[in-house]
């Protein structure tokens, strides 16, 4: 092989990777929940308040019929009772909120690669997939940091050599 076409070859490299930086940052969203995460979360908080209103209703809808019965009870006892009925609704009905509790966790580097991958592998060929998922398991480590500058500036360039992505890929 000539010289020339190896550093023709080094060249298209470099402009596939110089490509996919590109698409990277431009389709890259560093979120901390997925869509469908986010409306689960939403669906949880509301049925928690929904099930925490019926609870507050009953206990209130008891304590009305069931107070007459003791006597009249002076304005103090009616808010310490109501104040007893609200401690008791969360003490007893702690499950709820159990429920969204474990929903409000941040995704993990490797959750946010995953998602962001799939969302742009298909502008892609198959072979370079790969390399997409390598920078973008770059840009998921350090969000702040522009691949392209990164890209450009002379010290680091060598972190972009297709071998060393690979490689990263799979560390």
């Amino acid at each position: 092989m000539s010289k020339k076409k190896v550093e023709e070859k080094k060249d298209n490299k470099e402009n596939e990777v110089v490509e996919l930086i590109g698409l990277v940052e431009d389709k890259f969203k560093n979120v901390k929940y997925t869509p469908l995460e986010f409306v689960s979360i939403l669906v949880s908080i509301s049925i928690v308040i929904v099930v925490y209103s019926v609870l507050f209703y009953i206990f209130y809808q008891i304590a009305i019929s069931v107070l007459p019965v003791f006597g009249e009870m002076s304005t103090e006892g009616q808010v310490a009772t109501l104040f007893a009925e609200i401690v008791i609704i969360i003490a007893l009905f702690q499950l709820p909120s159990k429920m969204v509790i474990p929903l409000l966790k941040k995704m993990t580097i490797k959750e946010l690669t995953d998602w962001n991958y799939k969302r742009m592998k298909n502008e892609v060929n198959d072979r370079q997939r790969p390399l997409l998922k390598a920078l973008i398991q770059m840009k998921c480590k350090h969000p702040d940091f522009d691949l392209s500058e990164l890209f450009a500036d002379k010290r680091t360039k060598s972190l972009f050599d297709e071998q060393k992505l690979l490689e990263r890929l799979y560390e």
